[in-house]
């Protein structure tokens, strides 16, 4: 008997401590999944401190970190705001530096590090990752050769010290700011591919094109694919240059060098060309070979069509109602839209024609000048002149000099 009770006593202890433990089970609150296997998947955590990376002896990257761990397989860090990053090639060589941002995640065993703009889950809002990045003159203290970028997502591979920038991009350096979706950036040959929707703002205008190739060493940036460049200054007539490719610096007062189909205006001007160079610092626009110039009446502004109509071989028939320059080359002040032309100069209007070696337009008297081996043609006949004077507004041509009388057509 005795056997028997302490064999029910020691039943019912098993089955109630069962039930507590079932309870305890469901009563008890458990970590979401995430967290679960977030902490399964870290070794060492660490918070407010200065962490480094290293392989074979050398310095990866280093990091200023509000808080950060490192996951138990070591093949990577996250680290939580990070600040005052740095980040290292091959070579040892200093090659990311002033880096913060919200988070970034660093693999050694890859040697890539990458570096996020907005917290985790918080996509769209304003990136908060910036950065000083060497695209040549790595030599130099002076923070004033080195690129600042602002991104979404920064991406630098170690091992074949390469950049991948992208996500509203960034690249500002001195008076320039270049936009564009994605920078790939070659740190050996200081070179930087751009592609999407760039735009680079400067001082004296605004660039876009499709695609660009940047040179740090040489401060250059070639860009490609329906550039367009809108020339606007204080002090200044807003000039519009369209071309196939244009070559510029980051000094803005170094010219422009457009090629391919140029296409430029400017107020009552409209003129195509195979060149064209932009000065700032001579505020002029030079355009050459086989240039074709229409200058309308104050009245009648450019209109998109023009361009098109110019590009037909049979312009002198098309555009009879209107003043069409052509010429070895042309040249445009930014500053007054003044124009002067040069070389196997022909201006015709409405059947009227003449050709000389050089011709001056004034933009605001709407006058056009030609001067040097002038010649009018009267009928079937070319009389020598020693000045031609056309008045656009008036639709005139006036002759005189070298001829029996002075006239007008």
């Amino acid at each position: 008997m005795e056997n028997n009770a302490w064999k029910i006593i020691y039943l019912a202890t098993i089955f109630s401590l069962v039930v507590l433990g079932l309870a305890y089970y469901l009563m008890s609150p458990r970590d979401p999944a995430h967290l679960l296997e977030e902490k399964t998947e870290k070794m060492a955590e660490f918070f407010g401190t200065r962490v480094e990376g290293r392989k074979d002896g050398r310095k990866l990257w280093e990091f200023n970190a509000e808080m950060g761990w490192t996951m138990k397989n070591q093949d990577a860090s996250r680290l939580i705001n990070v600040r005052s990053g740095r980040i290292y090639n091959k070579k040892g060589y200093l090659t990311v530096t002033n880096l913060t941002a919200p988070w970034a995640m660093v693999n050694p065993r890859t040697e890539i590090i990458e570096a996020f703009g907005q917290p985790e889950g918080e996509r769209g809002k304003p990136s908060k990752l910036k950065a000083l990045i060497d695209l040549g003159k790595l030599s130099s203290n002076n923070k004033q050769d080195w690129s600042t970028i602002i991104a979404d997502h920064i991406l630098y591979n170690s091992q074949h010290n390469f950049s991948e920038i992208s996500g509203k991009s960034q690249l500002i350096k001195r008076d320039s700011r270049l936009f564009a979706d994605a920078i790939s950036v070659d740190h050996e040959l200081k070179k930087a591919k751009l592609s999407g929707h760039l735009t680079l703002r400067r001082r004296d205008g605004l660039i876009r094109s499709a695609f660009g190739d940047y040179f740090g060493e040489t401060e250059r940036l070639e860009l490609f694919g329906g550039v367009t460049f809108e020339a606007k200054e204080k002090g200044t007539k807003a000039t519009t240059v369209r071309a196939r490719r244009a070559v510029l610096f980051s000094d803005i007062d170094r010219e422009i060098e457009l090629s391919g189909g140029v296409e430029a205006s400017q107020g009552k001007k409209l003129s195509l060309a195979d060149n064209g160079v932009y000065s700032r610092r001579g505020k002029k626009l030079f355009l050459s070979g086989r240039t074709r110039t229409v200058i309308e009446k104050a009245q009648a502004l450019i209109k998109p069509e023009t361009a098109e109509k110019l590009r037909n071989q049979d312009v002198r028939q098309i555009l009879r109602a209107k003043t069409l320059l052509t010429s070895d080359s042309i040249e445009f002040s930014t500053t007054s839209g003044n124009a002067r032309a040069a070389g196997n100069v022909i201006v015709t209007q409405k059947g009227k024609e003449a050709k000389a070696e050089t011709a001056y337009y004034d933009d605001q008297k709407e006058l056009l000048t030609m001067r040097g081996a002038v010649q009018m043609k009267k009928g079937e006949d070319w009389l020598n002149c020693g000045k031609v004077t056309i008045y656009v507004s008036r639709e005139v041509f006036e002759a005189e000099g070298m001829v029996e009388a002075k006239f007008k057509l």
